[in-house]
């Protein structure tokens, strides 16, 4: 098991609101059950901060949710990528049955118009086959 990653990750303008994430990778392995690891055996574990208030300071209260977004295509972008809907609660979401390879992870939010921000920094981890 790799340590644990910390990155900063701030969205741009929604909606009129600056909102800011700490997203990271707690976690990213490959199967490693057997030894010699199998294709589709790895997983990420991504955590983050949600904001709470908007950039003038008030209340964030219209949040929705969450999207992760991950694959293996450089740049990351809404058309190649794969996505997950979380609750507005969520701070965590476990992706598993990743092949070896790198993988680029990305996260917006979502408000109760269904309005989207715009993908968080992206980062990165690698999936070993072992």
């Amino acid at each position: 098991m790799k340590p644990p990653f910390f990155y900063p990750l701030y969205l741009p303008r929604f909606r009129g609101l600056i909102l800011v994430f700490v997203l990271y990778v707690m976690s990213a392995c490959g199967s490693g059950a057997s030894g010699g690891g199998s294709a589709g055996g790895g997983r990420v574990t991504l955590h983050w901060q949600s904001p709470t208030a908007s950039a003038d300071g008030s209340s964030l209260n219209d949040l929705d949710g969450f999207r992760v977004y991950y694959g293996k295509a450089e740049p990351l972008t809404k058309a190649n990528a794969k996505q997950l809907k979380t609750g507005k609660d969520a701070r965590s979401q476990l992706i598993e049955a990743l092949s070896p390879g790198t993988y680029f992870f990305a996260v917006t939010a979502i408000d109760t118009s269904g309005n989207e921000s715009a993908f968080s920094e992206v980062i990165s981890t690698d999936i070993s086959g072992v």
